[in-house]
């Protein structure tokens, strides 16, 4: 949301990248996080001009938007999906038109984040018990 895209803009965005998601959901979780956040191989494959990425295997949340600016009638992106890796983000971009603006968010941290909160929380009981 501090994008300022409206609310039906984020979710119209989950709501089509969700099949994606939860395949690399299930992908991510798979991964020895010592590979996954080796920092010396990051710091290896790091380059000047690249993005900086805090993962061995980045999976990106790509969204392509009609401008690069918040417009509140945008009510659906241009195109969104699932990419692995930079390269297959950019090639999404170009196929979408390669016009409009570009937002990719690095999930596969967050996906070992909200796991590792996830298994910290006590259940809580709901409803008559």
């Amino acid at each position: 949301m501090t994008h300022n895209w409206p609310q039906r803009f984020a979710v119209s965005v989950m709501r089509r990248v969700r099949p994606g998601l939860e395949e690399q959901h299930a992908r991510i979780l798979k991964r020895d996080p010592k590979k996954l956040f080796d920092q010396v191989e990051i710091r290896r494959r790091a380059a000047a001009g690249a993005m900086a990425i805090n993962v061995t295997d980045p999976v990106f949340l790509t969204i392509v938007s009609e401008s690069g600016v918040s417009r509140p009638q945008e009510v659906e992106p241009k195109a969104c999906a699932v990419c692995l890796g930079q390269e297959q983000a950019m090639k999404f971009w170009k196929a979408s038109g390669g016009l409009g603006g570009l937002t990719m968010f690095e999930v596969a941290k967050n996906v070992h984040r909200f796991t590792r909160e996830l298994a910290k929380a006590e259940p809580i009981s709901r409803g008559r018990g």
